[in-house]
């Protein structure tokens, strides 16, 4: 709310009549003629925003009978579509997968609790980042980045690279697009 003082101030100094303020003008801030058309488009934004899509979240445990690393479903995350349509890397929700990152797959590039979003669909290198990767019979995130020197730098921390010529020793299975690390605030 404004002040009286700061109303006849402003009037005075836009040459208008003293109470001008006071009153509405719809001669030059026209009321739609259609309320009910705003409302709809509104109700309709406010509807497209809350609309969710579920993605499965894994975590990776061990096998007991051939001590392999597999996914095993843990629950589901919920993302609003507005994000997913409108992020960086736009995935739809039968491409998508989560993994919790527990003590088994952390490092200093994904560090524990975190989860990260994947695209199961990418099955091979395709632009420099971080992948979920079968490696050695274990399933680890490893960064990979395309080398100058021709090959690849594949990242376990941000301390342990190594330079390979190929990726035939890794089986990448999905492509991080979204990270979540948990910290403290």
């Amino acid at each position: 709310e404004m002040g009286v003082a700061l109303a006849r101030s402003i009037e005075e100094k836009l040459n208008y009549p003293p109470g001008w303020m006071d009153k509405e003008h719809p001669e030059i801030q026209p009321i739609p003629e259609n309320q009910e058309d705003i409302k709809s488009i509104t109700e309709e934004k406010k509807a497209s925003s809350l609309k969710l899509t579920v993605i499965p979240l894994f975590e990776i445990r061990r096998r007991s009978t051939d001590g392999r690393f597999v996914p095993f479903k843990i629950g589901n995350v919920q993302m609003p579509d507005i994000f997913i349509e409108k992020s960086a890397y736009p995935i739809r929700a039968e491409k998508a997968e989560s993994f919790y990152v527990d003590e088994l797959t952390s490092s200093d590039l994904v560090p524990y609790g975190s989860i990260v979003i994947l695209d199961k669909s990418v099955r091979s290198y395709t632009k420099d980042g971080l992948y979920l990767v079968e490696l050695n019979g274990s399933v680890v995130f490893r960064k990979i980045i395309s080398s100058a020197k021709g090959g690849f730098i594949v990242q376990s921390s941000s301390t342990n690279s190594e330079h390979i010529q190929n990726l035939e020793t890794l089986k990448i299975l999905g492509f991080g697009v979204f990270i979540w690390v948990q910290q403290a605030l």
